[in-house]
């Protein structure tokens, strides 16, 4: 049993959901200024979509050509530099990070949970876009999706606070 003058530390690992929009930054900011402790470990987590090839015709094989794997390429480049901007604020901050880019299989909300659940983290914040009720109701909202699945609690940081 622990109190809150132990010198112990209890070391949580966070899971930040991260997508390049202003609302991942604003949940960043939010954690730092009112959730961070000492001993945090941050799991920065970039869930992105792979390019889809288009492919036209019945042919036995397939190649797919140069513009398919520069947007690949692309796609992969981009997340990195996003990932990496988190962390370069992770260092000026003194947090300890793990950046983790997953390709998105079905949902961005389902890499999410997986990802919480596989790294077994003790919370996940993540930004909204605060979608209207009709919209949320047919697009359906990433925020949404991991409150109802998560396994674990879940902070959404609103669009205006």
């Amino acid at each position: 049993m622990s109190d809150k003058g132990s010198s112990q530390m209890t070391r949580r690992r966070i899971l930040l959901a991260v997508d390049g929009s202003e609302f991942a930054k604003k949940a960043f900011d939010w954690y730092v200024e009112n959730m961070f402790r000492q001993g945090d470990t941050i799991l920065l987590v970039h869930a992105f979509e792979m390019p889809i090839p288009i492919i036209i015709g019945f042919e036995e094989s397939v190649v797919l050509g140069e513009g398919f794997e520069r947007q690949v390429q692309l796609a992969q480049d981009n997340a990195t530099r996003l990932l990496q901007e988190y962390l370069a604020m992770c260092e000026s901050n003194q947090i300890s990070c793990q950046a983790i880019i997953e390709n998105m299989e079905g949902s961005a909300g389902n890499v999410i949970c997986r990802v919480a659940r596989d790294r077994s983290a003790d919370l996940i914040v993540m930004g909204c876009r605060g979608q209207g009720l009709l919209r949320r109701t047919f697009l359906g909202s990433v925020s949404d999706y991991v409150i109802h699945h998560a396994h674990l609690p879940v902070s959404v940081v609103p669009p205006k606070q």
